[in-house]
């Protein structure tokens, strides 16, 4: 079944654009896609191997998982994009992103990090984002209603250490160790 993830309009069988707002149709509009009520299985990018598996993320969108292929422990947090910043610098060959999203329980916060690449990647006002992190480092950026991910690690293999500031609705920044 599909839903539009722009106006939660019903997708007809065979339409490649929402009849209602002309939103086009993705992977975002997959209801097993979204996180409601209750737990959800979402497809995620396991920050090791890089392999596909759908996970099961409780109803507030905050689960420690597993790999089911190279047995890697790892937390994901799934929140609602309100927006995205991104600054390239092309000497460092690094992109800083700022991106406030909203917690599937309604809290704001505002992630904010670094990638060792100087790419973009898209995250737009309200797609549904998973964020990885292994032993408290962020690993991993998925958006799942595109079904596209960015890697955070060094391209030489190493972690980046990606840094990972998260405000909470009241505005004090503490790290965000998931």
């Amino acid at each position: 079944m599909l839903i539009c993830n722009r106006c939660n309009t019903p997708i007809r069988d065979g339409a490649r654009f929402c009849d209602a707002c002309g939103d086009p149709v993705t992977a975002g509009d997959l209801v097993r896609n979204r996180a409601v009520a209750g737990s959800e299985s979402v497809l995620l990018v396991c920050p090791q191997c890089e392999h596909e598996a759908l996970q099961t993320i409780p109803s507030h969108g905050v689960g420690q998982l597993t790999c089911p292929a190279c047995a890697t422990a790892f937390h994901t947090t799934v929140v609602r994009v309100r927006s995205k910043r991104s600054t390239g610098q092309k000497k460092l060959n690094a992109r800083t992103f700022s991106v406030r999203v909203e917690s599937l329980n309604g809290q704001e916060q505002l992630i904010d990090f670094v990638r060792p690449s100087y790419g973009d990647f898209e995250l737009r006002s309200k797609d549904l984002a998973a964020f990885t992190s292994v032993n408290g480092r962020l690993s991993i950026v998925q958006n799942l209603s595109v079904g596209q991910y960015m890697n955070l690690k060094l391209a030489t293999g190493g972690c980046a250490g990606a840094l990972l500031l998260w405000l909470g609705a009241a505005g004090a920044a503490g790290a965000f160790l998931f």
